[in-house]
């Protein structure tokens, strides 16, 4: 299932990499593939990380898109949550709301209550029929036209 998953990413261009939380959630807006971290001036007091479309330098028609500072990346995604975090009582309200929409059975519990009532009726019927049936010295084949019509159009299997 792996090799499968793998072999899909792979036709699809992009894979999973969980080498930072940003990986694989960054989309380039030009040609949508991820953006990916990379490291300028690692050895040196200078050292930064910034994130770029991985597809950039790879293909004949280089993306436009701009990098990206991971400082301004975590600021950003900081300032995004902060601000859910703000309305946190409204979007709980509307999950609430559409939890409830998504899992409210009561008219399939109806449904299901009618049907059953409908299901035991029929049932009694067939109990009152093979009570009569086993007291009642009745001819099988008008018992079953009588009771059974759909059972006589059936083709049955042939017995001893």
């Amino acid at each position: 299932m792996v090799q499968d998953e793998m072999k899909r990413r792979k036709e699809n261009g992009k894979h999973h990499s969980g080498a930072s939380y940003f990986s694989s959630k960054i989309v380039c807006g030009e040609c949508g593939n991820f953006y990916g971290s990379k490291v300028w001036h690692s050895t040196s007091k200078y050292r930064r990380t910034i994130w770029q479309c991985n597809h950039k330098f790879k293909i004949d028609k280089k993306c436009q898109t701009p990098h990206l500072y991971e400082e301004v990346i975590r600021q950003s995604f900081l300032e995004a949550f902060n601000s859910l975090l703000e309305s946190k009582s409204e979007i709980i309200e509307g999950y609430s709301e559409i939890t409830h929409d998504l899992t409210d059975t009561s008219e399939l519990d109806k449904e299901s209550a009618r049907l059953n009532s409908e299901c035991e009726v029929v049932v009694e019927l067939l109990r009152n029929c093979v009570e009569e049936n086993a007291h009642t010295s009745l001819d099988q084949q008008e018992y079953q036209q009588r009771y059974f019509p759909w059972w006589s159009a059936m083709k049955r299997p042939k017995m001893g």
